[in-house]
């Protein structure tokens, strides 16, 4: 039987790419270019009765994900479907072993003359600084059409930390309506950006919202260059928000968890902790309950998301695991309300929220899975459909096949 050469740099679905067509692959046109700089790009070969033939894990598997999103006035829908599905695209990504490093990042972009061109949120795995920004954002401006796109690219190849190392898969999803201006003398155009994506091992997906005709054909073009993939979605994002009975006492056990962080360390590192509790204080008081619920699943899910949600020198963790003992914190370094308690009287409280926060961890665990059973059975009413041609399915299913390249497998499985 005859062997077949997979080549699996884009690797999606036939619904999801319209930019493969009946065509020829479009990673044709570009191939001299980028194999130059780009030596690396997977194949993978199928048995001999094509199946893929699987790949180790990778051991220490590593995700950047950066949204380049227009915010300009005709994108609320776009805009509130990423506030909505943030943490399940973050959880759904955790779907497999050994759990990975997520870092997101956002450009935010609208155009000269707006209110600003673009904004940013720097690749961080702290999801809570992430998500808390992004609570700000409103769409607004625009009205003109073209907008800065070619900025917005430019900066998010250019400005963020992206990993060097070449199994890391490192990944941006250009979402917008309308095309870039090309008449701006000073800014880098897009086929230049998509080289240095290239050389930096970063795929560029597009993500066009509605059917504005002078946008596709650039949309396609940059997945091309970019070796992702393009979709087109609607104006609104198509998302399927589920909001499930147990949002309440999930986010209500999530909020105690929250409370129990205790944190030593000099006076500038203390400060700077802080500005991570009122970093959730802020989701807590601001996002709906659903969002929350999600919050705590991904949290939950991924034991490198939550140390970086608990973050460094937190002091019930670290006497838990044995990295401290608190007679050996300098008094100065422990917190405020616990500087001028007796030893015995601190260790008694640091066992109380020790113990509160095992009781909060273990009904979280319940109410999760009872929701998960809930979501599961709404989303089979909603229909397969329903899921996968929303915001958050497309990129999840974009997110599991490239993943692949780097080794990462990602259960399919679209969570809400």
């Amino acid at each position: 039987m005859k062997k077949t050469l997979l080549i699996i740099a884009v690797g999606l679905t036939a619904t999801m790419l319209s930019v493969m067509g009946s065509n020829a692959d479009p990673r044709n046109t570009y191939k001299a270019e980028a194999e130059a700089t780009r030596s690396h790009l997977p194949t993978l070969l199928a048995n001999e009765e094509d199946e893929q033939v699987p790949n180790p894990p990778n051991p220490s598997a590593k995700i950047q994900v950066v949204f380049t999103l227009d915010c300009t006035g005709s994108m609320g829908g776009l805009i509130q479907a990423a506030k909505d599905k943030i943490w399940s695209i973050a959880t759904g990504m955790s779907q497999t072993e050994p759990k990975p490093d997520i870092s997101f990042g956002f450009v935010f972009y609208r155009d000269r003359g707006d209110a600003f061109v673009t904004k940013k949120i720097p690749l961080t795995n702290d999801m809570d600084l992430v998500y808390k920004e992004l609570m700000t954002m409103q769409a607004a401006g625009g009205g003109d059409m073209p907008e800065s796109v070619n900025q917005a690219l430019y900066e998010s190849v250019k400005d963020f930390q992206w990993d060097p190392d070449t199994m890391v898969y490192k990944v941006i999803f250009l979402v917008g309506d309308a095309p870039p201006h090309m008449d701006y003398q000073d800014d880098v155009k897009y086929p230049q950006t998509c080289k240095m994506a290239v050389k930096k091992d970063i795929v560029i997906n597009t993500i066009q919202c509605g059917s504005i005709h002078e946008t596709e054909p650039i949309w396609k073009e940059i997945a091309q260059r970019g070796y992702g993939a393009y979709l087109r979605l609607s104006q609104s994002g198509s998302e399927v928000v589920i909001k499930t009975p147990y949002d309440d006492g999930i986010s209500h056990c999530m909020r105690t968890i929250d409370e129990t962080r205790i944190y030593y360390g000099s006076t500038a590192f203390k400060s700077e902790m802080k500005s991570k509790t009122m970093n959730s204080e802020k989701i807590n008081s601001g996002a709906s309950s659903a969002v929350l619920a999600k919050r705590a699943e991904y949290i939950s899910s991924n034991s490198k998301a939550k140390e970086a949600y608990m973050g460094r020198n937190e002091l019930v963790s670290d006497l838990e695991s044995g990295k401290v003992k608190l007679e050996a914190i300098k008094v100065e370094d422990l917190p405020d309300n616990m500087q001028k308690m007796t030893l015995e009287e601190r260790k008694k409280y640091v066992r109380e929220m020790a113990e509160k926060r095992r009781q909060m961890e273990a009904q979280l665990a319940l109410k999760i899975k009872e929701r998960e059973k809930y979501v599961a059975e709404e989303t089979e009413k909603l229909g397969e459909d329903a899921v996968k041609n929303s915001f958050s399915g497309n990129v999840h299913q974009v997110i599991v096949e490239q993943a692949k390249v780097k080794n990462i497998t990602i259960d399919k499985k679209v969570k809400h």
